[in-house]
């Protein structure tokens, strides 16, 4: 934006993330990346051969095998799910990407030296072939995507922002939902980059406990 660049901020949402953790594939990355036998061996024998059961007023299901995910509120929980896709960000090349747990944010710019129009232009295909690979990466992680809850916001020092429609290419044809502001890891973001929301929600609060 200082640049005088269009910006668009793709704010993705995973699937019941933690609860859609590959454990196979999991293990077979931390192995490949160098964790020592000893932990691997303990980590897998953690992940693999869970079994559980459904309790509804008493009545209790027959037991059944749990193929994916971790334990929620186990702290290694987190961890091996940022071990398992740390290699995200070689998959979402031509973009900025910040992972914090199961919150990924990945920020899109177009070419700068040009003109406005052709920046949006070229921004709107980066942004398409930036959601091709995230498709390719959740396919290939079998990590699957809440399309519904994956949004975007534009920034640009410009008024008005372009007319155009985001989408991923597979599943229905809904567009992906453009926010004028989004609320991320607390703190909340305005498409113009303003602090005047995030102070105003701080000083609500403030009143409240006041």
């Amino acid at each position: 934006m200082s640049n005088s660049a269009p910006v668009r901020t793709i704010f993705i949402d995973f699937r019941s993330a933690f609860d859609q953790l590959w454990h196979e594939g999991c293990v077979g990355k931390l192995k490949r990346l160098g964790i020592p036998p000893s932990y691997l061996r303990w980590i897998e024998a953690w992940l693999l051969d869970r079994r559980g059961f459904i309790d509804i007023n008493g009545n209790k299901s027959r037991w059944f095998s749990i193929e994916k995910g971790g334990p929620q509120g186990i702290v290694l929980t987190p961890t091996i799910f940022i071990s398992y896709h740390n290699d995200m960000g070689q998959f979402l090349s031509g973009c900025t990407s910040h992972f914090f747990a199961d919150d990924v944010a990945a920020i899109l710019s177009g070419q700068l030296g040009v003109r406005y129009t052709s920046q949006c232009i070229d921004l709107e295909r980066r942004v398409k072939s930036f959601l091709d690979s995230l498709e390719y990466y959740s396919c290939l992680a079998d990590q699957p995507l809440n399309r519904t809850k994956t949004q975007a916001m534009f920034s640009a020092r410009a008024i008005g922002s372009p007319k155009f429609n985001i989408m991923f290419d597979s599943g229905d044809d809904e567009s992906i939902c453009l926010k004028s502001e989004y609320k991320y890891l607390g703190d909340i973001i305005s498409s113009k980059l303003g602090w005047g929301k995030l102070l105003k929600d701080v000083e609500c609060k403030a009143r409240k406990r006041i």
